[in-house]
């Protein structure tokens, strides 16, 4: 709660937990696990109702998301449940939507162009994950993103700069305009009383359908 009321900025990074080590794969964390955790969290924050709950405050995912663009629809077969319509009332697609995602290690286009399709591009930052990635990777993460890169100029300079401006702007130079980055709310009075209407329909009608 507290960190909604500062309107705080949460950035959110993946570890190896003790599940992730009993799996046993013979691979570094960093190529496949730490997705799976960065997804397994926002997926969490929606369908637990965190978003909903505090929709002040920003959320950044690290690596793009995770899998996240790519599962974000299938996510939002939620939306049909039951049990998370108090949870999500505004639909999984609207909190996913409302996350920024950095590009550390996910710069390739195949990333981007998902990235391109699910959020507003002001919604992407720049990463590179160094110190933790080697100064190699570093480099050819930056190497990518600039030569294989769907967007515009203007677009690619916000990723590089412009669009964390608007969620840090003490960090302008003095010539630089900017534009804060928006401030959501929760859901609307009216929506929840239309939700809370019908929901004795919804479930008479899973009853019959459950005969």
């Amino acid at each position: 709660a507290e960190l909604d009321r500062r309107q705080a900025i949460v950035f959110v990074h993946p570890n190896i937990h003790k599940t992730s080590d009993e799996i046993g794969l013979q691979t570094p964390g960093f190529l496949l696990e730490f997705l799976c955790d960065t997804t397994r969290a926002s997926v969490n924050l929606i369908l637990t109702g965190t978003m909903e709950r505090y929709p002040r405050i920003r959320w950044i995912l690290s690596h793009a998301g995770g899998f996240l663009p790519y599962v974000a629809w299938r996510i939002s077969l939620a939306n049909a449940l039951p049990e998370f319509q108090e949870k999500a009332p505004q639909g999984v697609l609207t909190y996913v939507k409302r996350f920024y995602f950095d590009t550390a290690l996910s710069p390739s286009r195949y990333s981007m162009v998902a990235l391109k399709e699910l959020v507003e591009p002001s919604h992407i930052l720049f990463g590179s994950d160094f110190p933790f990635a080697p100064a190699p990777v570093t480099t050819l993460v930056c190497q990518t993103l600039a030569e294989n890169s769907p967007w515009n100029e203007e677009q690619q300079y916000g990723i590089n700069r412009g669009h964390a401006l608007s969620l840090f702007p003490q960090y302008r130079l003095a010539n630089e305009q900017v534009t804060p980055a928006p401030i959501y709310e929760g859901e609307t009075f009216s929506n929840r009383m239309r939700r809370r209407m019908t929901k004795p329909v919804a479930a008479f009608a899973e009853r019959i359908r459950n005969r």
